[in-house]
């Protein structure tokens, strides 16, 4: 098995919620870290993809059963045994900007997707031609079938959004000046404040399904006019001010604070019961981690236990460990590589391991978030098990749009 990444554990995500009544017009919201792009397809940041979801579309969406479905699209159709795909847009979908979403829109915004996001790379490579020959059908020639390709589109992270293709013509690894979509919501850019406010008003030219939601999928209903998001860093005045009702609703408070917010009448949810994988990316092009056995080494010498504790505190019922590559309930998929996460090492055992790689007192650069808890905590865990190991760390901390810049 490949891994891109060494896995630390699972956080059950809680937030605390609001009580959106029927007379509600507007909703202040905390998210979870600063917006620090409008570029979902640049980044894969959560707060932008939430950002995304919010702004643009996609052609399908995912239902809570995580099977694509039609979103922008009428219908499919599927000849030469998958390799031609004919998909059709469905009547009155406009940009926040008053023009028609047309097929060549739809073209721009997935070549452009397609350069990003690995999924959408390997696509690419069986795709013979993608085409609009009139202003509603995007018409798919592959070079041999790919089934996945509705599952693909529906993606919700680095998601397949549709902008007007001006903005699409955006290089791929820059990011695009201006966000306008066909989403629920039109994001109001004179009034960002960058790092700390960021509003949307209902867009009044969206037609949703006439379906019900589930999930990403179905008929999106607009129940609010507006939305702010006040980009709060301290966790402790964000708690404050949404006790005092100053704000509705804080997506993922730090969970030492959840039992004084219950305390004051507070609603908690899980966002997910499976909860989200944090995650240690190391780079796989430069020294030193592009050596295997370093790597091997790293993953050794992080006991994913001390970084859940210090991510969820003490309460068991808010994390779980040891995980492997995924967590999804199946017993076959989630203990798949469990065992090389799962068998605790000693300090001299790791030291062997990286005598064994050649490592040789190389920097290490760590990118340290201090802007966001989560991030925050288990970057200094994990520089120091490195440290005690003999890695030479390079801690450098920074907020978390310049981590994004810089990764």
């Amino acid at each position: 098995m490949k891994r891109r990444s060494l896995v630390f554990g699972a956080a059950a995500a809680t937030l605390a919620r609001p009580a959106i009544g029927g007379s509600t017009s507007n909703l202040n919201f905390v998210p979870q870290a600063a917006l620090s792009s409008i570029d979902p397809v640049w980044t894969s940041a959560m707060t932008v993809r939430n950002f995304g979801m919010m702004v643009f579309e996609t052609l399908y969406g995912r239902d809570a059963a995580m099977n694509p479905k039609p979103q922008m699209l009428a219908g499919e159709l599927i000849e030469d045994d998958g390799k031609s795909r004919t998909m059709k847009l469905r009547d009155g979908l406009r940009f926040h900007d008053g023009e028609p979403v047309l097929a060549r829109d739809c073209v721009a915004s997935l070549r452009r997707w397609m350069k990003r996001d690995p999924v959408g790379a390997t696509i690419e490579a069986r795709v013979d031609t993608l085409e609009a020959p009139d202003d509603r059908t995007i018409v798919w020639r592959l070079s041999k079938p790919f089934p996945h390709l509705p599952k693909a589109l529906s993606k919700f992270q680095t998601a397949a959004v549709i902008m007007p293709a001006r903005i699409a013509a955006t290089d791929p690894f820059k990011q695009i000046p201006e966000a306008i979509g066909c989403g629920p919501f039109r994001f109001l850019a004179s009034e960002q404040v960058i790092g700390s406010f960021a509003s949307f008003a209902k867009n009044e030219r969206y037609v949703p399904r006439n379906e019900p939601p589930s999930f990403t999928a179905g008929g999106h209903q607009v129940h609010l006019d507006r939305i702010e998001w006040h980009m709060i860093p301290d966790a402790g005045t964000s708690a404050n001010a949404l006790i005092t009702g100053e704000i509705d609703w804080i997506e993922m408070p730090v969970p030492d604070l959840l039992p004084m917010m219950r305390r004051a009448g507070v609603v908690t949810e899980r966002l997910d019961d499976w909860g989200f994988i944090s995650q240690l990316r190391p780079n796989h092009l430069i020294a030193p981690t592009s050596n295997l056995g370093v790597r091997r080494a790293i993953m050794a010498a992080i006991n994913q236990r001390d970084v859940m504790e210090a991510l969820m505190g003490g309460d068991p019922d808010g994390w779980m460990v040891p995980v492997g590559c995924l967590v999804t309930g199946k017993p076959e998929v989630d203990q798949a590589g469990i065992e090389n996460v799962s068998k605790s090492h000693s300090i001299d055992q790791v030291k062997a391991m990286l005598d064994k790689a050649g490592y040789n007192g190389e920097r290490l650069v760590l990118l340290h978030t201090t802007d966001q808890p989560f991030h925050a905590a288990s970057s200094t865990v994990v520089a120091d098990a490195l440290t005690r190991v003999g890695m030479r760390i390079d801690d450098q901390a920074m907020d978390w749009g310049t981590t994004l810049q810089r990764r």
